[in-house]
């Protein structure tokens, strides 16, 4: 028998994904009591990652919304029950539902039904829908945050494993997403770079999946583009975590020994499963999102990790790290969970 908990990690887990962000829904807003009651819920469809990434920015204060997965034209009993018992405030918001996407109308008139109101952003085109978010996100209710004001992310719209860690940051700071091919941009993609060419725009990911000649076509529209890459995607999550944030640059500034940080870690192989808690980096922890194999922690990962770890004082004394597991024994093995633990736990002195 497996339990879900080390001393250090906690794993989170559900039959499907759609479950899984109830749960993770649940852990972040346990009762309409606490005074961080969300004011919305975001609802995305799950078929693909691009609704949840353009989705995580919403999260983000003042809107402060749960993140719920949904199938394009099903409502899952558990996902409607979710959003009755949160029984979002709406306040300062459209509506208490933000449908995502191409959801289907069977859908928002189920929840009208409850007397739960909606309001719809973009359609099945996922570059329109980005840049619809985005404008919502910047001009209607822009992010509370500094950053998530002056930074948009550019994503990959054929490969979304470079830029998984990406929406964690998003939901964090409030910073849209958008996307681009490898070797061009869409017109609703350059409509957004012309109405915020001030922004700090960051391409998330190499070359591999994001060309240097879109990177240049980009310079000539906005006045300035960062690019967060790596060598593959753990890479690119460890840079993300450790790199520190400044006006011009994104990061989560997790650098420092011995402060107790936390992370999140799921896999590019159940990204589902990885996008589904990203609620964590939102309120309570504020964990970015570390990519690891589901049989081994990736060389850059561990090494990452035992920077941060503080040396074991006499007596131990927190600050403790800690570890998010999103996923099964299937998606993240449970020897794979233990070599976490022996990552995170306290140092002994050498």
């Amino acid at each position: 028998m497996f339990f879900p908990f080390t001393i250090d990690t906690t794993r989170v887990d559900a039959i499907d994904p759609h479950i899984l962000t109830v749960y993770v829904s649940q852990i972040h807003f346990p009762s309409r009591d606490i005074p961080w009651r969300p004011s919305a819920v975001v609802l995305v469809p799950s078929e693909t990652y691009h609704f949840g990434y353009i989705g995580s920015s919403i999260v983000h204060f003042p809107i402060n919304a749960s993140f719920l997965f949904t199938r394009q034209d099903t409502l899952l009993p558990i996902t409607l029950q979710e959003i009755i018992r949160l029984e979002p405030t709406g306040e300062n918001v459209p509506a208490q539902v933000i449908l995502l996407g191409p959801i289907s109308q069977k859908v928002e008139i189920e929840l009208q039904r409850y007397g739960i109101s909606t309001m719809r952003i973009g359609s099945s085109d996922i570059f329109q829908t980005a840049a619809q978010a985005a404008y919502f996100r910047l001009v209607t209710i822009p992010p509370k945050a500094n950053i998530g004001k002056h930074h948009i992310i550019v994503a990959s719209a054929e490969d979304g494993a470079e830029a998984l860690p990406a929406p964690y940051y998003s939901a964090h700071q409030g910073v849209p997403i958008i996307f681009v091919y490898k070797n061009s941009i869409p017109e609703a993609s350059r409509w957004v770079m012309e109405q915020f060419p001030d922004r700090t725009f960051t391409i998330f990911g190499s070359e591999k999946t994001i060309s240097r000649s879109v990177e240049n076509k980009m310079k000539l529209i906005v006045s300035d583009v960062d690019r967060m890459e790596g060598d593959n995607p753990f890479e690119i999550s460890v840079n993300l975590a450790n790199r520190q944030s400044t006006e011009k640059i994104l990061g989560w500034d997790r650098n420092k020994q011995g402060i107790g940080n936390a992370f999140s870690f799921g896999t590019i192989h159940s990204w589902q499963k990885a996008l589904s808690g990203i609620l964590f980096a939102h309120i309570g922890k504020h964990t970015p999102l570390l990519l690891i194999e589901p049989h081994k922690i990736p060389t850059v990962v561990g090494e990452y990790l035992l920077t941060l770890n503080p040396i074991k004082p006499r007596p131990p004394a927190p600050p403790f790290m800690h570890g998010i597991i999103l996923g099964g024994h299937k998606d993240i093995m449970y020897d794979t969970q233990v070599k976490l633990e022996e990552h995170l736990i306290l140092r002994a002195l050498d």
